[in-house]
């Protein structure tokens, strides 16, 4: 076998490039889901540009004296769908596609920010390889293009405003990093956990930042919608924390125990959990919280370097967040990607069960695809108890790969790069 010289490299990195660009074009020029996602967007963000916020959690109501365009429970912040307003001013096969314009934009100008660091990072030899192996990875990492099939989403902004974030976290840079923070909770609730833990072990000075950013926000949201849609909206937390849904939407930790249920109920929708299932949930979220509190404890409790560990914290963050989840849309697993780069980016120091994670949580990323799921959804209704476990396992090897990688390289991931080089 030939050996991968640096001009073999680049042309592999061109042809990810190439499929990268091909993909997200198609994804955005094909008018699939307008009745799925996006149409929780519009529907929320034409409810508040006619003065209907009141409505905003009320699935079933009317828009403006007519049928919205689909009926689907918005379960995001108010403040959030004031920003998909201007969406509803357009025809929604035109909206359909600016919005999905827009994700193709953030998520490129994530992958590329995360590229450009990444190399900056690495010693001039090994850049061009990094180069194929991340344009490749990008490329057969499904849950970055599942969202075209749903209408387009909202994790790519989520994506971007983390990679943003960890820039300017270590730069020390706080006040950038806080209301980047702030501004993916806003849009995407269920990443409060890696704010809070953030916040909590960065420092008084990004805590008050991250403190302030989070009032102002919370305060303008009351003031332009009045307290009452807040209170709707804590309730309907409070509804979907007792429920669960199977594997072909859930690449969640527990999701394997979540589709025991499937045997004798093919469905893939919401239901409240059993009691022991529930129990046996609660305590998986528990040790991994546990785990949590043991590492963080570690990094302090040893001398590493202030920015290195901010960095790692922010990783730590959001893949515990996502740990702790009750359910994991494909989507949210592009939120796995800056730490899957980081790792890459120590790849020959980190041990070996790590380096195989890695690759595991990769190549089972084709089939969090929604195409694929969803064809395995109508083969498997004989399958029995047993086999959606199975099943539900394999929806669940990206993030516990990835969550497993971090958790034994947090040793090498808490030592400055420059010094492990030297050491070397």
């Amino acid at each position: 076998m030939a050996r991968m010289t640096s001009e073999r490299w680049r042309k592999l990195a061109l042809v990810g490039v190439a499929g990268i660009l091909l993909g997200n074009s198609i994804g955005v020029a094909v008018g699939a889901g307008l009745h799925w996602d996006f149409a929780n967007f519009y529907v929320a963000g034409h409810k508040i540009r006619v003065g209907e916020a009141p409505n905003l959690y009320d699935r079933d109501a009317l828009v403006a004296g007519e049928e919205p365009l689909a009926s689907m429970l918005f379960v995001a912040t108010p403040l959030s769908a004031a920003l998909y307003a201007p969406l509803s001013a357009f025809a929604p096969t035109t909206a359909l596609r600016l919005f999905k314009l827009a994700d193709a934009i953030a998520l490129l100008t994530a992958l590329w920010l995360l590229y450009a660091r990444a190399r900056d990072s690495l010693p001039p030899v090994e850049r061009m390889r990094f180069a194929g192996l991340f344009a490749v990875a990008a490329l057969v990492f499904q849950p970055l293009w599942t969202i075209y099939m749903v209408g387009g989403q909202t994790t790519p902004f989520i994506l971007l405003a983390f990679v943003l974030a960890a820039s300017f976290h270590v730069d020390r840079r706080f006040a950038a990093s806080a209301i980047c923070l702030v501004v993916a909770v806003v849009i995407k609730p269920v990443v409060a956990p890696a704010l809070a833990l953030v916040a909590l072990t960065s420092g008084w000075r990004f805590f008050f930042f991250s403190a302030a950013s989070g009032l102002v926000a919370l305060s303008l949201s009351v003031l332009a919608f009045g307290w009452p849609v807040h209170a709707a909206f804590i309730d309907l937390l409070g509804q979907f924390s007792g429920n669960s849904v199977s594997w072909i939407y859930n690449s969640g930790l527990t999701t394997p125990l979540e589709s025991l249920r499937v045997g004798s109920e093919h469905t893939p929708t919401t239901n409240p959990r059993a009691e022991g299932l529930s129990i046996l949930v609660q305590i998986g979220r528990g040790t991994a919280g546990l785990a949590l509190t043991w590492a963080v404890w570690r990094a302090f409790q040893s001398p590493f370097d202030a920015d290195t560990r901010r960095r790692w914290l922010l990783h730590v963050g959001v893949v515990f967040t996502l740990a702790i989840a009750p359910v994991v849309w494909e989507h949210y697993l592009m939120l796995l990607v800056p730490t899957l780069v980081l790792l890459a980016t120590r790849w020959d120091e980190i041990p070996k069960i790590a380096r195989v994670a890695v690759v595991v949580a990769i190549a089972a990323a084709p089939f969090q695809n929604l195409l694929v799921t969803l064809q395995l959804w109508e083969r498997t209704e004989d399958v029995g108890a047993l086999g959606h476990f199975l099943l539900g396992g394999a929806k669940a090897l990206p993030l516990a790969g990835t969550l497993l990688a971090l958790a034994v390289s947090s040793p090498v991931l808490l030592r400055d790069p420059a010094v492990s080089r030297r050491a070397a």
